[in-house]
């Protein structure tokens, strides 16, 4: 990102990050990616057709919440990558790094369409995890603070970021989170499952 700014070739609004975009992308394009509520809000964006891989795998633990209700908990790609992919990822002290996060958050979506069984069990694994939790609450807190079979289900924080910096860093994350998902879905590029010394196919 350092190297992008330095010589002029990163995004400075999220308008001509999102002007971008849309010369890829259309109303029929899937969007994949990781928590994007804060991608498209970003980008002043809203788009019908997106797969969020923390929704996905956060509502086969939690089915008894509606669609309408925010969910109690989402896993962290980290986690999910570790879980279903056998891949590590977000190790470096500089931060996240956008390219590595839209591939693991593209190939958790496909582990979890192709894999219904291995995600059953990682379901049923994660539940009796959460009962558990709900367990030590019950006993630390009492009852009457912990109803029901989970904890209870609490709006999702609002993501407060300040828009300048945004505009210099963040941006230029979010579009290549979102251009590189495209790419690598219809121009046939590469994912850290297919190799672990895997480059981009731009």
């Amino acid at each position: 990102m350092s190297s992008a700014v330095a010589s002029g070739a990163a995004f400075r609004t999220w308008q001509e990050a999102r002007d971008k975009l849309w010369e890829l992308m259309d109303d029929s394009t899937v969007l994949v990616g990781h928590s994007f509520q804060f991608d498209l809000e970003l980008l002043g964006m809203s788009h019908a057709k997106v797969v969020d891989s923390a929704i996905l795998t956060a509502e086969t633990v939690y089915p008894s919440i509606p669609s309408t209700k925010p969910l109690t908990r989402n896993w962290g790609l980290k986690i999910l990558a570790k879980d279903f992919l056998g891949l590590n990822i977000q190790t470096s002290d500089c931060g996240h790094n956008a390219l590595e996060d839209a591939y693991a958050a593209r190939d958790v979506v496909i582990w979890c369409i192709r894999n219904p069984e291995d995600l059953k069990v990682w379901t049923e694994k994660a539940q009796l995890q959460e009962e558990h939790k709900l367990a030590r609450s019950r006993q630390r807190y009492g009852e009457s603070k912990t109803k029901g079979k989970f904890p209870a289900t609490q709006s999702t924080p609002i993501w407060e970021h300040d828009i300048a910096f945004d505009e210099i860093l963040s941006l230029g994350a979010c579009i290549w989170h979102c251009l590189i998902l495209y790419i690598s879905f219809f121009l046939g590029g590469k994912s850290p499952s297919d190799d672990q010394k895997w480059t981009p196919n731009l």
